[in-house]
């Protein structure tokens, strides 16, 4: 497996995508974005994005957790976020 840390936004370190793929490039595999939740008040990766990555992951698809802004920003802020 790959994993590293992206960042979406050079000035907001909050923002970034966990990557975790498949360390074989024979063919194709479907990707998912998981976007854990946490009442637009947190985000819950360790609990609702690195192991629903995980299950996906040991099914053979890429999984992308995303970390997004939360903490007085209004929706859509967590919409932008995730298009990006």
């Amino acid at each position: 497996m790959l994993h590293e840390r992206v960042y979406l936004d050079e000035n907001d370190l909050r923002v970034y995508l966990d990557t975790y793929v498949v360390n074989d490039r024979t063919h194709k595999r479907p990707a998912m974005l998981v976007i854990p939740g946490g009442g637009y008040t947190q985000v819950c990766p360790d609990r609702e994005g690195e192991p629903i990555a995980l299950a996906f992951l040991a099914k053979d698809f890429n999984c992308f957790v995303l970390n997004y802004r939360v903490n007085g920003e209004t929706y859509p802020a967590q919409l932008i976020d995730a298009s990006r």
